[in-house]
């Protein structure tokens, strides 16, 4: 397969996707910080809001339902994504 260059706009579309996850990577560690120092914290109650059913692990669909749940809606790739970060 030839190497193939990239154009100026495609060089600068991903060095704004690297900053753009380099940010949100960031956000999303201070909030998890955050959110363990509160004081009512409590990751078992959490974790309840996706492991409606009790058996300890959630599965793709129970994760987007939690996450749909709080506000936050996921494509199923998506949601796929953090399963299999998450279980690493």
């Amino acid at each position: 397969m030839p190497y193939s260059r990239l154009s100026d706009s495609e060089k600068l579309e991903l060095t704004n996707t690297f900053k753009e996850q380099i940010n949100l990577d960031r956000d999303l560690e201070k909030a998890k910080i955050d959110l363990a120092l509160r004081s009512d914290f409590n990751l078992d109650d959490a974790f309840k809001i996706f492991d409606a059913v009790g058996r300890g692990y959630i599965t793709a669909y129970e994760l987007e339902d939690g996450l749909r749940a709080l506000g936050v809606n996921f494509l199923r790739d998506e949601t796929n994504l953090l399963i299999r970060h998450f279980n690493q």
